[in-house]
């Protein structure tokens, strides 16, 4: 396929053809009439250097008037959460064990595989009375009526 050669003649007729059929369709803001004003130079430099283009304001664009009276709209404020680190100690250190039990083992296995015996059942240990910790704090009845829900 050989590339076109450009034809000065009928491409300016075809770009102004289709130019004056654009310009001629519908909803083209430079052809409608509007009621509003047109905007001024500056509201133009504004809504560009706001990255916002110009055009009248929609139904997104409605804003909630403020309410004075009652509860001032604030509604439900939750109380503040309890800072991170006011976890009791020993479910801490048996969630460490619990977890990070078998993570070490496969740090070692995988990088330190002339471990110590000693380390390696002592990491054992560690994840074994962690997890029995845990199990052992678990509820031991069921309440059959409770649903689960919690306010």
């Amino acid at each position: 396929m050989t590339p076109r050669e450009p034809n000065e003649s009928t491409d300016d007729a075809v770009w102004r053809d289709l130019v004056a059929r654009l310009e001629s369709t519908p909803g083209n803001p430079e052809t409608e009439e509007s009621d509003d004003p047109e905007p001024s130079d500056r509201d133009r430099v504004e809504a560009i250097f706001r990255n916002q283009p110009l055009r009248p304001a929609g139904p997104r664009d409605y804003e909630e008037p403020e309410d004075d009276e009652g509860d001032g709209g604030a509604g439900y404020e939750p109380p503040e959460p309890p800072p991170l680190g006011t976890g009791d100690p020993l479910v801490v250190l048996a969630w460490l064990g619990a977890a990070g039990g078998p993570v070490l083992l496969l740090l070692f296995a995988m990088f330190w595989r002339d471990a110590p015996t000693a380390v390696t059942l002592g990491v054992l240990a560690g994840f074994l009375a962690g997890v029995v910790f845990l199990v052992l704090r678990l509820p031991r009845q069921r309440d059959y009526d409770d649903d689960g829900a919690e306010v």
